[in-house]
């Protein structure tokens, strides 16, 4: 199964063109944010129960070099799950020299997704998601036929709106629950 086939299983549906989409948005408000799996993301010791990763999913830096096109559906997500909403990510390995970035699809176990358990944000603009054990792919929702599923703007823009609200996590980062 691919990427293509897990959203349409489950009725998500990507932002943007495929080729550009990292994340996909369910009509019950869920999320599905597509990262990296690298060195170093396991966590021994966190204060969030059941903490497993620890997962950049925002560069400030290579926003700002890409410009806010390229991320406006990583933003969406950012923010709908500051406000909220369910939210999973399904891992791979980066891209290298030896593998670009479709690298991506081929080496993604899709039968499994991370629960979202809190977003922290860096001082320096970064946003890491903490992550918690895999579970089933099927945690996504039922089976469905639909396509529908990006929030619309006006909800949106209302989490985008409430997303300065933050509790202040230890270790001074500024840390988002999720809805688990």
């Amino acid at each position: 199964m691919n990427i293509t086939q897990l959203c349409k299983r489950y009725g998500l549906e990507h932002y943007g063109n495929l080729e550009d989409a990292w994340d996909a948005f369910g009509p019950s408000g869920i999320v599905l944010m597509q990262l990296w799996h690298a060195p170093n993301q396991r966590l021994r010791e966190h204060p969030l129960p059941g903490a497993h990763l620890r997962v950049l999913c925002f560069e400030r830096a290579q926003h700002e070099r890409s410009g806010a096109d390229a991320y406006q559906g990583r933003v969406w997500s950012l923010a709908a799950v500051e406000n909220g909403a369910k939210a999973y990510a399904a891992m791979s390995v980066p891209p290298s020299r030896q593998r670009g970035a479709g690298a991506w699809a081929k080496y993604a176990n899709l039968e499994r997704v991370f629960p979202v358990l809190a977003l922290e944000r860096e001082p320096d603009g970064d946003v890491f998601a903490v992550l918690g054990l895999p579970v089933p792919a099927s945690e996504l929702g039922a089976p469905s036929l639909s396509r529908r599923g990006r929030p619309s703007l006006a909800a949106v823009a209302g989490a985008t709106a409430g997303a300065a609200r933050r509790a202040v996590s230890p270790g001074g980062r500024a840390s988002t629950p999720s809805a688990h």
